[in-house]
């Protein structure tokens, strides 16, 4: 969020470097694999699609990888970089064998699990379907009011390990 509006990843990292001679976008293009040297293990390009046409690029100085936490780690393993086992059971050479992925835990969310709060700090689901000119006024003025909230929920996030009893109360 910046300013009450979400402020998505393109306008945060790349708006603000889109004339950089050295960056180069593709658009309708799927990262596959990470070029990396067997023996320096250094990163040296992208092998990507686009169009169904395969294309290498290689880059001068260095490989960025930002492909989130599903994809990041999935473009290691298809480069040779993770678990070896799981590397070697799709026949891709391991170029180092690393815990990548081993730490990945899902977000869940439980809808059943209400708390009533003060109205004074909380958004009244009502409210934001009432487009008033106050809301937008707010909204559009001073970045502030029931239309700043992100997709409309207000959420407290908490982690729990499943799998290991030990960490469970009860």
């Amino acid at each position: 969020m910046k300013n009450g509006s979400r402020y998505s990843s393109n306008k945060a990292y790349l708006h603000p470097v889109k004339a950089r001679p050295n960056l180069f976008l593709t658009r309708k293009s799927r990262a596959d694999k990470v070029l990396i040297d067997r023996w320096s293990k250094q990163a040296y390009g992208v092998l990507f699609t686009k169009h169904s046409r395969r294309i290498r690029v290689r880059a001068r100085k260095e490989v960025i990888l930002c492909a989130g936490a599903i994809g990041s780690p999935q473009l290691l393993m298809l480069s040779g970089i993770g678990p070896a086992s799981h590397i070697q059971e799709f026949n891709i050479p391991v170029i180092k064998s690393l815990p990548v992925g081993q730490n990945l835990m899902d977000h869940l969310s439980y809808w059943g699990l209400n708390f009533l709060v003060n109205d004074s700090v909380t958004v009244v689901t009502e409210e934001l379907f009432e487009l008033t000119n106050t809301a937008i006024t707010d909204y559009l003025g001073r970045q502030e009011g029931p239309l700043t909230i992100a997709g409309g929920i207000e959420a407290a996030a908490g982690f729990l390990d499943v799998d290991d009893r030990s960490a469970r109360q009860g």
